[in-house]
Protein backbone atom coordinates (compact mmCIF):
# COMPACT_ATOMS: atom_id res chain seq x y z
CA UNK A 1 0.00 0.00 0.00
CA UNK A 2 1.45 3.34 -1.07
CA UNK A 3 2.05 6.22 1.33
CA UNK A 4 -0.65 8.31 -0.37
CA UNK A 5 -3.29 5.62 0.15
CA UNK A 6 -2.29 5.24 3.81
CA UNK A 7 -2.58 8.99 4.33
CA UNK A 8 -6.04 8.99 2.74
CA UNK A 9 -7.21 6.18 5.04
CA UNK A 10 -5.82 7.99 8.10
CA UNK A 11 -7.52 11.22 7.05
CA UNK A 12 -10.86 9.45 6.55
CA UNK A 13 -10.42 7.68 9.91
CA UNK A 14 -9.89 10.94 11.84
CA UNK A 15 -12.77 12.66 10.04
CA UNK A 16 -15.07 9.79 11.05
CA UNK A 17 -13.92 9.98 14.68
CA UNK A 18 -14.54 13.75 14.75
CA UNK A 19 -17.91 13.41 13.02
CA UNK A 20 -19.27 10.69 15.30
CA UNK A 21 -17.93 12.34 18.47
CA UNK A 22 -19.66 15.57 17.43
CA UNK A 23 -22.92 13.71 16.83
CA UNK A 24 -22.62 12.07 20.25
CA UNK A 25 -21.98 15.38 21.97
CA UNK A 26 -24.98 16.99 20.32
CA UNK A 27 -27.37 14.07 20.30
CA UNK A 28 -30.95 14.76 21.27
CA UNK A 29 -31.77 13.21 24.62
CA UNK A 30 -34.33 10.46 24.54
CA UNK A 31 -36.61 11.00 27.56
CA UNK A 32 -39.70 9.28 28.90
CA UNK A 33 -41.30 12.47 30.24
CA UNK A 34 -43.40 14.65 27.95
CA UNK A 35 -41.73 17.84 29.18
CA UNK A 36 -38.20 18.41 30.45
CA UNK A 37 -35.66 21.19 30.84
CA UNK A 38 -31.95 21.53 31.65
CA UNK A 39 -30.59 24.94 32.69
CA UNK A 40 -27.19 26.32 33.67
CA UNK A 41 -28.03 27.99 36.99
CA UNK A 42 -25.02 30.34 36.89
CA UNK A 43 -26.08 32.11 33.71
CA UNK A 44 -29.70 31.05 33.23
CA UNK A 45 -28.80 29.56 29.86
CA UNK A 46 -31.02 26.81 28.44
CA UNK A 47 -28.90 23.71 27.77
CA UNK A 48 -31.70 21.37 26.70
CA UNK A 49 -35.45 21.61 26.40
CA UNK A 50 -38.33 19.34 25.52
CA UNK A 51 -41.58 21.28 25.47
CA UNK A 52 -40.00 23.71 27.91
CA UNK A 53 -42.57 26.41 27.14
CA UNK A 54 -45.61 24.15 27.17
CA UNK A 55 -48.35 24.60 29.74
CA UNK A 56 -47.96 22.00 32.51
CA UNK A 57 -49.42 21.39 35.96
CA UNK A 58 -46.72 21.75 38.64
CA UNK A 59 -48.35 19.64 41.39
CA UNK A 60 -46.30 19.85 44.62
CA UNK A 61 -43.32 21.56 42.99
CA UNK A 62 -45.53 24.60 43.68
CA UNK A 63 -44.29 24.40 47.28
CA UNK A 64 -40.94 25.85 46.26
CA UNK A 65 -42.65 29.21 45.75
CA UNK A 66 -44.61 28.83 49.00
CA UNK A 67 -41.38 28.08 50.86
CA UNK A 68 -39.47 31.11 49.60
CA UNK A 69 -42.39 33.45 50.33
CA UNK A 70 -42.58 32.07 53.87
CA UNK A 71 -38.82 32.52 54.35
CA UNK A 72 -39.01 36.11 53.10
CA UNK A 73 -41.95 37.07 55.30
CA UNK A 74 -41.69 35.00 58.51
CA UNK A 75 -39.22 34.42 61.33
CA UNK A 76 -38.11 30.77 61.47
CA UNK A 77 -38.11 30.83 65.26
CA UNK A 78 -41.71 32.07 65.46
CA UNK A 79 -44.79 29.85 65.81
CA UNK A 80 -48.34 29.71 64.50
CA UNK A 81 -51.53 27.91 65.45
CA UNK A 82 -52.81 25.52 62.78
CA UNK A 83 -56.38 26.37 61.75
CA UNK A 84 -59.20 24.04 60.86
CA UNK A 85 -59.10 25.46 57.33
CA UNK A 86 -55.46 24.44 56.97
CA UNK A 87 -56.15 20.78 57.72
CA UNK A 88 -59.32 20.53 55.60
CA UNK A 89 -57.62 18.97 52.58
CA UNK A 90 -59.02 17.57 49.33
CA UNK A 91 -59.19 13.80 49.00
CA UNK A 92 -55.83 12.14 48.37
CA UNK A 93 -53.71 15.11 49.48
CA UNK A 94 -50.27 14.42 50.89
CA UNK A 95 -50.06 15.65 54.47
CA UNK A 96 -47.91 15.87 57.59
CA UNK A 97 -50.74 14.85 59.95
CA UNK A 98 -51.20 18.31 61.46
CA UNK A 99 -54.12 18.91 63.81
CA UNK A 100 -56.36 21.94 64.20
CA UNK A 101 -55.20 24.01 67.17
CA UNK A 102 -51.68 22.56 67.03
CA UNK A 103 -48.90 25.05 67.79
CA UNK A 104 -46.18 24.62 65.19
CA UNK A 105 -42.94 26.46 64.59
CA UNK A 106 -42.46 28.04 61.16
CA UNK A 107 -39.27 26.02 60.81
CA UNK A 108 -41.05 22.69 61.39
CA UNK A 109 -43.79 23.62 58.94
CA UNK A 110 -41.26 24.48 56.23
CA UNK A 111 -39.29 21.26 56.64
CA UNK A 112 -42.41 19.09 56.75
CA UNK A 113 -43.84 20.83 53.68
CA UNK A 114 -40.69 20.35 51.60
CA UNK A 115 -39.63 16.92 52.83
CA UNK A 116 -42.90 14.99 53.18
CA UNK A 117 -44.83 17.40 50.90
CA UNK A 118 -47.52 18.25 53.45
CA UNK A 119 -50.37 20.20 51.90
CA UNK A 120 -51.58 21.02 55.42
CA UNK A 121 -48.19 22.64 56.13
CA UNK A 122 -48.47 24.72 52.95
CA UNK A 123 -51.89 25.99 54.05
CA UNK A 124 -50.68 26.80 57.56
CA UNK A 125 -47.70 28.76 56.18
CA UNK A 126 -49.94 30.63 53.75
CA UNK A 127 -52.20 31.73 56.61
CA UNK A 128 -49.20 32.71 58.74
CA UNK A 129 -47.84 34.92 55.96
CA UNK A 130 -51.01 36.59 54.65
CA UNK A 131 -53.77 35.85 57.15
CA UNK A 132 -55.70 33.72 54.69
CA UNK A 133 -55.04 31.32 51.83
CA UNK A 134 -56.82 33.57 49.32
CA UNK A 135 -54.62 36.55 50.21
CA UNK A 136 -51.52 34.36 50.00
CA UNK A 137 -52.50 33.26 46.48
CA UNK A 138 -52.54 36.94 45.47
CA UNK A 139 -49.01 37.26 46.87
CA UNK A 140 -47.91 34.16 44.93
CA UNK A 141 -49.09 35.58 41.62
CA UNK A 142 -47.47 38.93 42.35
CA UNK A 143 -44.20 37.08 42.93
CA UNK A 144 -44.63 35.14 39.69
CA UNK A 145 -44.99 38.42 37.83
CA UNK A 146 -41.93 39.86 39.59
CA UNK A 147 -39.85 36.83 38.56
CA UNK A 148 -40.92 37.09 34.93
CA UNK A 149 -43.01 33.90 35.04
CA UNK A 150 -45.45 35.25 32.47
CA UNK A 151 -46.97 31.88 31.61
CA UNK A 152 -47.87 30.81 35.14
CA UNK A 153 -50.87 31.25 37.41
CA UNK A 154 -51.33 29.66 40.85
CA UNK A 155 -54.56 29.16 42.79
CA UNK A 156 -53.29 27.44 45.96
CA UNK A 157 -50.08 27.12 48.01
CA UNK A 158 -49.59 23.36 47.59
CA UNK A 159 -50.29 22.41 43.95
CA UNK A 160 -53.36 20.20 44.33
CA UNK A 161 -54.89 20.10 40.87
CA UNK A 162 -56.87 23.04 39.58
CA UNK A 163 -57.26 23.77 35.88
CA UNK A 164 -56.25 27.38 36.55
CA UNK A 165 -53.14 26.36 38.50
CA UNK A 166 -50.49 25.99 35.81
CA UNK A 167 -46.95 26.90 34.78
CA UNK A 168 -44.25 25.97 32.23
CA UNK A 169 -40.94 24.14 32.78
CA UNK A 170 -39.10 27.40 31.92
CA UNK A 171 -41.04 29.35 34.55
CA UNK A 172 -40.42 26.68 37.19
CA UNK A 173 -36.68 27.00 36.61
CA UNK A 174 -36.94 30.75 37.28
CA UNK A 175 -38.74 30.05 40.55
CA UNK A 176 -36.22 27.42 41.63
CA UNK A 177 -33.20 29.53 40.67
CA UNK A 178 -34.57 32.47 42.65
CA UNK A 179 -35.34 30.33 45.71
CA UNK A 180 -31.84 28.84 45.68
CA UNK A 181 -30.34 32.27 46.41
CA UNK A 182 -31.72 31.88 49.93
CA UNK A 183 -29.30 29.84 52.06
CA UNK A 184 -32.01 28.62 54.43
CA UNK A 185 -34.08 27.38 51.48
CA UNK A 186 -31.10 25.50 50.07
CA UNK A 187 -30.56 23.87 53.47
CA UNK A 188 -34.19 22.70 53.64
CA UNK A 189 -34.14 21.67 49.96
CA UNK A 190 -31.21 19.30 50.56
CA UNK A 191 -32.32 17.74 53.88
CA UNK A 192 -32.82 13.98 53.73
CA UNK A 193 -34.67 13.39 57.01
CA UNK A 194 -36.36 15.54 59.62
CA UNK A 195 -37.98 15.00 63.01
CA UNK A 196 -40.73 17.07 64.64
CA UNK A 197 -40.87 16.63 68.38
CA UNK A 198 -44.17 16.23 70.25
CA UNK A 199 -46.48 19.22 70.38
CA UNK A 200 -49.56 20.32 72.33
CA UNK A 201 -51.68 18.08 70.07
CA UNK A 202 -49.32 15.19 69.25
CA UNK A 203 -47.72 13.07 72.00
CA UNK A 204 -45.21 11.29 69.75
CA UNK A 205 -42.52 12.71 67.53
CA UNK A 206 -42.97 12.61 63.77
CA UNK A 207 -40.16 11.38 61.53
CA UNK A 208 -40.08 12.28 57.86
CA UNK A 209 -37.97 11.10 54.92
CA UNK A 210 -37.51 13.18 51.77
CA UNK A 211 -39.66 12.12 48.84
CA UNK A 212 -36.78 12.93 46.45
CA UNK A 213 -34.96 9.62 45.96
CA UNK A 214 -32.01 11.26 44.20
CA UNK A 215 -30.53 12.36 47.54
CA UNK A 216 -31.40 9.27 49.62
CA UNK A 217 -28.62 6.87 50.56
CA UNK A 218 -27.83 4.35 47.87
CA UNK A 219 -29.08 0.82 48.52
CA UNK A 220 -29.82 -2.32 46.55
CA UNK A 221 -33.58 -1.89 46.33
CA UNK A 222 -35.31 -1.06 43.06
CA UNK A 223 -36.56 2.14 44.70
CA UNK A 224 -33.06 3.53 45.06
CA UNK A 225 -32.30 6.20 42.46
CA UNK A 226 -29.43 7.85 44.32
CA UNK A 227 -27.40 10.39 42.32
CA UNK A 228 -24.23 11.48 44.08
CA UNK A 229 -24.12 14.99 42.60
CA UNK A 230 -27.71 15.91 43.41
CA UNK A 231 -27.92 18.58 46.13
CA UNK A 232 -31.69 18.77 46.49
CA UNK A 233 -35.05 18.50 44.79
CA UNK A 234 -38.83 18.63 45.11
CA UNK A 235 -41.20 16.03 43.79
CA UNK A 236 -44.83 16.37 42.75
CA UNK A 237 -47.68 14.19 41.58
CA UNK A 238 -51.33 14.39 40.57
CA UNK A 239 -53.23 12.37 37.99
CA UNK A 240 -53.39 15.41 35.73
CA UNK A 241 -49.76 16.52 36.23
CA UNK A 242 -48.17 13.09 36.13
CA UNK A 243 -44.94 12.61 38.05
CA UNK A 244 -42.88 15.78 38.38
CA UNK A 245 -39.47 16.68 39.74
CA UNK A 246 -37.33 19.81 39.93
CA UNK A 247 -33.79 19.36 41.22
CA UNK A 248 -30.30 20.85 41.54
CA UNK A 249 -26.94 19.13 41.09
CA UNK A 250 -23.34 20.33 41.33
CA UNK A 251 -20.21 18.76 39.87
CA UNK A 252 -16.78 20.21 38.98
CA UNK A 253 -18.04 23.71 39.86
CA UNK A 254 -20.89 23.32 37.36
CA UNK A 255 -24.34 24.19 38.72
CA UNK A 256 -27.28 22.64 36.89
CA UNK A 257 -31.01 22.69 37.57
CA UNK A 258 -33.52 20.42 35.86
CA UNK A 259 -37.26 20.00 35.60
CA UNK A 260 -39.18 16.88 34.60
CA UNK A 261 -42.96 17.06 34.07
CA UNK A 262 -45.69 14.78 32.77
CA UNK A 263 -43.75 11.61 33.47
CA UNK A 264 -45.82 8.44 33.26
CA UNK A 265 -47.36 7.47 36.62
CA UNK A 266 -47.80 3.83 35.58
CA UNK A 267 -44.19 2.65 35.78
CA UNK A 268 -43.03 1.08 39.05
CA UNK A 269 -39.48 2.24 38.28
CA UNK A 270 -40.55 5.91 38.42
CA UNK A 271 -39.00 7.09 35.15
CA UNK A 272 -38.83 10.75 36.20
CA UNK A 273 -35.63 9.82 38.07
CA UNK A 274 -34.23 8.09 35.00
CA UNK A 275 -34.87 11.26 33.00
CA UNK A 276 -33.40 13.46 35.75
CA UNK A 277 -30.17 11.47 35.90
CA UNK A 278 -29.86 11.47 32.09
CA UNK A 279 -30.36 15.25 32.03
CA UNK A 280 -27.73 15.84 34.71
CA UNK A 281 -25.20 13.52 33.03
CA UNK A 282 -25.80 15.19 29.68
CA UNK A 283 -25.13 18.61 31.16
CA UNK A 284 -22.01 17.61 33.06
CA UNK A 285 -20.51 15.55 30.22
CA UNK A 286 -21.10 17.87 27.26
CA UNK A 287 -20.57 21.37 28.62
CA UNK A 288 -17.66 23.26 30.12
CA UNK A 289 -17.59 26.42 32.21
CA UNK A 290 -16.40 29.70 30.68
CA UNK A 291 -16.36 33.27 31.97
CA UNK A 292 -18.71 35.46 29.94
CA UNK A 293 -18.78 38.65 32.01
CA UNK A 294 -16.32 40.39 34.33
CA UNK A 295 -17.91 42.13 37.31
CA UNK A 296 -15.47 45.03 36.84
CA UNK A 297 -17.33 45.92 33.64
CA UNK A 298 -20.57 46.43 35.56
CA UNK A 299 -19.80 49.02 38.24
CA UNK A 300 -22.32 51.75 39.07
CA UNK A 301 -22.94 54.57 41.51
CA UNK A 302 -25.99 56.19 43.01
CA UNK A 303 -25.92 59.69 44.55
CA UNK A 304 -28.32 60.58 47.36
CA UNK A 305 -28.39 64.40 47.33
CA UNK A 306 -30.30 64.55 50.61
CA UNK A 307 -27.66 62.67 52.59
CA UNK A 308 -24.89 63.90 50.24
CA UNK A 309 -23.55 60.35 49.89
CA UNK A 310 -22.41 58.36 46.86
CA UNK A 311 -23.11 54.61 46.89
CA UNK A 312 -20.78 52.56 44.66
CA UNK A 313 -22.00 49.09 43.73
CA UNK A 314 -21.44 46.34 41.18
CA UNK A 315 -22.41 42.82 40.18
CA UNK A 316 -21.59 40.51 43.07
CA UNK A 317 -19.40 38.08 41.11
CA UNK A 318 -18.01 37.33 37.68
CA UNK A 319 -20.57 35.54 35.53
CA UNK A 320 -19.90 32.15 33.99
CA UNK A 321 -21.85 30.05 31.52
CA UNK A 322 -21.73 26.43 30.46
CA UNK A 323 -20.72 26.18 26.81
CA UNK A 324 -20.77 23.08 24.58
CA UNK A 325 -17.32 21.60 24.24
CA UNK A 326 -17.59 22.02 20.46
CA UNK A 327 -19.32 25.41 20.81
CA UNK A 328 -19.31 28.25 18.34
CA UNK A 329 -20.55 31.79 18.79
CA UNK A 330 -19.85 33.97 21.81
CA UNK A 331 -22.42 34.96 24.43
CA UNK A 332 -22.91 38.73 24.46
CA UNK A 333 -24.68 40.89 27.04
CA UNK A 334 -26.91 43.15 24.96
CA UNK A 335 -28.90 45.05 27.61
CA UNK A 336 -29.51 45.34 31.33
CA UNK A 337 -31.98 46.80 33.83
CA UNK A 338 -31.09 47.76 37.40
CA UNK A 339 -33.47 47.40 40.35
CA UNK A 340 -32.21 49.01 43.56
CA UNK A 341 -33.80 48.41 46.97
CA UNK A 342 -33.71 52.02 48.20
CA UNK A 343 -35.19 51.11 51.59
CA UNK A 344 -32.27 48.77 52.22
CA UNK A 345 -29.74 51.13 50.65
CA UNK A 346 -30.75 53.99 52.93
CA UNK A 347 -29.99 51.89 56.00
CA UNK A 348 -26.29 52.26 55.31
CA UNK A 349 -24.10 55.35 55.61
CA UNK A 350 -20.42 56.17 55.58
CA UNK A 351 -20.12 55.35 59.28
CA UNK A 352 -21.70 51.91 58.98
CA UNK A 353 -19.35 49.04 59.70
CA UNK A 354 -21.28 46.33 57.86
CA UNK A 355 -22.26 47.85 54.51
CA UNK A 356 -19.54 46.22 52.40
CA UNK A 357 -20.80 43.41 50.13
CA UNK A 358 -24.42 43.85 51.21
CA UNK A 359 -26.95 42.92 48.50
CA UNK A 360 -28.84 46.11 47.66
CA UNK A 361 -30.66 45.12 44.47
CA UNK A 362 -30.58 43.06 41.29
CA UNK A 363 -29.60 43.52 37.68
CA UNK A 364 -31.42 41.71 34.88
CA UNK A 365 -29.00 41.08 32.01
CA UNK A 366 -30.18 39.98 28.59
CA UNK A 367 -27.75 37.75 26.71
CA UNK A 368 -27.56 36.75 23.07
CA UNK A 369 -25.86 33.72 21.60
CA UNK A 370 -26.16 33.32 17.86
CA UNK A 371 -29.86 33.94 17.15
CA UNK A 372 -31.30 33.16 20.61
CA UNK A 373 -31.66 35.42 23.64
CA UNK A 374 -32.34 34.86 27.33
CA UNK A 375 -32.10 36.88 30.54
CA UNK A 376 -31.08 36.29 34.14
CA UNK A 377 -31.20 38.25 37.41
CA UNK A 378 -27.96 38.74 39.34
CA UNK A 379 -27.30 40.29 42.75
CA UNK A 380 -25.88 43.80 43.10
CA UNK A 381 -23.55 44.32 46.06
CA UNK A 382 -22.54 47.55 47.78
CA UNK A 383 -18.78 48.16 47.48
CA UNK A 384 -18.19 51.55 49.11
CA UNK A 385 -19.82 54.77 50.32
CA UNK A 386 -18.28 58.23 49.92
CA UNK A 387 -19.28 61.86 50.40
CA UNK A 388 -20.53 63.67 47.34
CA UNK A 389 -18.47 66.69 46.20
CA UNK A 390 -20.19 70.07 46.64
CA UNK A 391 -22.04 71.00 43.49
CA UNK A 392 -25.13 72.86 42.47
CA UNK A 393 -26.94 69.50 42.45
CA UNK A 394 -26.26 69.03 46.13
CA UNK A 395 -27.97 72.33 47.01
CA UNK A 396 -31.57 72.13 48.13
CA UNK A 397 -33.97 72.86 45.26
CA UNK A 398 -35.82 75.46 47.35
CA UNK A 399 -32.65 77.52 47.77
CA UNK A 400 -31.84 77.25 44.07
CA UNK A 401 -35.24 78.73 43.21
CA UNK A 402 -34.78 81.60 45.71
CA UNK A 403 -31.28 82.32 44.40
CA UNK A 404 -32.41 82.35 40.76
CA UNK A 405 -35.37 84.61 41.62
CA UNK A 406 -33.17 87.15 43.41
CA UNK A 407 -30.68 87.06 40.54
CA UNK A 408 -33.48 87.77 38.06
CA UNK A 409 -34.71 90.71 40.15
CA UNK A 410 -31.20 92.18 40.31
CA UNK A 411 -30.77 91.83 36.55
CA UNK A 412 -34.17 93.46 35.90
CA UNK A 413 -33.33 96.31 38.30
CA UNK A 414 -29.97 96.93 36.62
CA UNK A 415 -31.63 96.84 33.23
CA UNK A 416 -34.25 99.42 34.31
CA UNK A 417 -31.62 101.75 35.74
CA UNK A 418 -29.57 101.58 32.56
CA UNK A 419 -32.66 102.27 30.49
CA UNK A 420 -33.59 105.23 32.70
CA UNK A 421 -30.09 106.72 32.44
CA UNK A 422 -30.15 106.27 28.71
CA UNK A 423 -33.49 108.15 28.53
CA UNK A 424 -32.15 111.03 30.64
CA UNK A 425 -29.06 111.34 28.49
CA UNK A 426 -31.17 111.29 25.39
CA UNK A 427 -33.45 114.02 26.72
CA UNK A 428 -30.45 116.11 27.77
CA UNK A 429 -28.94 115.86 24.32
CA UNK A 430 -32.26 116.84 22.73
CA UNK A 431 -32.57 119.87 25.05
CA UNK A 432 -29.02 121.03 24.24
CA UNK A 433 -29.67 120.72 20.56
CA UNK A 434 -32.91 122.63 20.88
CA UNK A 435 -31.23 125.35 22.89
CA UNK A 436 -28.48 125.68 20.31
CA UNK A 437 -31.10 125.84 17.63
CA UNK A 438 -32.99 128.61 19.45
CA UNK A 439 -29.82 130.59 20.04
CA UNK A 440 -28.98 130.31 16.42
CA UNK A 441 -32.43 131.56 15.44
CA UNK A 442 -32.16 134.57 17.76
CA UNK A 443 -28.81 135.53 16.32
CA UNK A 444 -30.19 135.41 12.84
CA UNK A 445 -33.23 137.43 13.85
CA UNK A 446 -31.18 140.14 15.54
CA UNK A 447 -28.90 140.27 12.63
CA UNK A 448 -31.79 140.97 10.31
CA UNK A 449 -33.11 143.71 12.59
CA UNK A 450 -29.81 145.60 12.49
CA UNK A 451 -29.94 145.76 8.83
Amino acid sequence: MSKHIKLKFLLIFFICIFFFSTIYANETLSLYSKNAILVDNDSGKLLFGKGENDKVYPASTTKVLTAILALENLDLSSSTVVSQTAVNLPYGSSNAALKAGEVMSIKDLLYAMMIVSGNDCANALAEAVSGSIDKFVILMNEKLEELGCNNSHFTNPHGYHDDNHYTTPSDMMKILSYAMKNEEFLKIFSTKEYVIEKTNKTETKREYQNTNRLILTKDDSYLSRYYEYCVGGKTGYTDEAGRCLIAYAKKDNKNIIIGVFNSSPSSSIDLRYTDAINLFDYGFDNFEKSKILDKKDYCFSYTDYNSKLVYNYSIADDIYALMPKDSYGDINAISYNIYLDYDKLNKYNINSSDYSNQVIGTIKITFRQNSSTYDKDFDLKLNSISKTPISIKSVNTKYIIIFVSILCLIIISIYKKKKSRSRIKSNSRNYSNLKRLNNSSNINYNSRRRK
